[in-house]
């Protein structure tokens, strides 16, 4: 490789650095500019944004990972379409990418698990923090998967959610008022259930037809009863 006029003669001037021909054609990490400012020839220019190639937007060069190898010292795509970019690639090489990747995790089974060790308690916050405000967002979805789950549980439902499902746990947290199925009693988006008129418990599914909306009061007091059971003991 030919580093002259890449400006690495000049920085190894300044800095103590390893001649290129110690270092197999590969830049030292010391070398990897960090900073606002990069070589091009042998001057240093400064820059602070940068236009991304594929999104067109101007973002601030943090937003993009360095590479000596460009004139900017940048790559020409900004982080998050590199993700993207990444993640079309695995969904096209899936099988490969799956190979590289237990490839990376035998070979660093030890600094992972190191890593993990370290960052566990800080992800586990994290995580708790983004499933809670994801919850409060989606409401109807959380609700319809966490109906899955438990009938997955007692084998009555499959994997996959169907757009009748789907619909019924959007209108009983989207809707304004609607009545409860049991008493009548008009409810609000966050004073409802949804609630299977047979149980999972005993052997009711999953499905919309063994589904109803109810206030919350009639769905605990219900409990493991059918719907038949809770409305001829009377409702409360």
């Amino acid at each position: 490789m030919n580093w002259i006029g890449c400006g690495y003669d000049k920085l190894r001037s300044t800095v103590e650095l390893p001649r290129p021909g110690k270092i197999l054609g590969i830049l030292p990490s010391e070398f990897v500019i960090a900073r606002v400012g990069v070589f091009v020839g042998d001057d240093m220019a400064d820059i602070s944004e940068k236009q991304c190639r594929r999104c067109e937007r101007v973002l601030p060069v943090s937003e993009f990972y360095p590479c000596y190898s460009m004139r900017t010292g940048y790559v020409p795509y900004c982080k998050p379409c590199n993700a993207e970019k990444r993640r079309l690639w695995r969904d096209k090489n899936r099988s490969h990418a799956n190979a590289q990747q237990l490839a990376y995790n035998r070979k660093n089974a030890k600094l992972r698990k190191q890593w993990t060790a370290t960052n566990r308690a800080r992800f586990r916050v994290e995580l708790r923090e983004a499933s809670r405000i994801y919850r409060q967002n989606h409401l109807a979805e959380h609700a319809e998967s966490e109906g899955r789950r438990r009938a997955r549980k007692r084998g009555s439902a499959s994997l996959a959610a169907t757009p009748e499902l789907t619909a019924i746990y959007l209108v009983a947290h989207s809707s304004g008022i609607l009545p409860c199925e049991y008493c009548g009693h008009p409810t609000g988006p966050r004073e409802r259930h949804v609630d299977h008129r047979t149980p999972l418990s005993r052997g009711g599914q999953h499905t919309p037809e063994n589904l109803s909306i109810a206030c919350i009061s009639c769905n605990l007091s219900k409990a493991s009863q059918t719907a038949e059971e809770f409305l001829v003991g009377g409702v409360k």
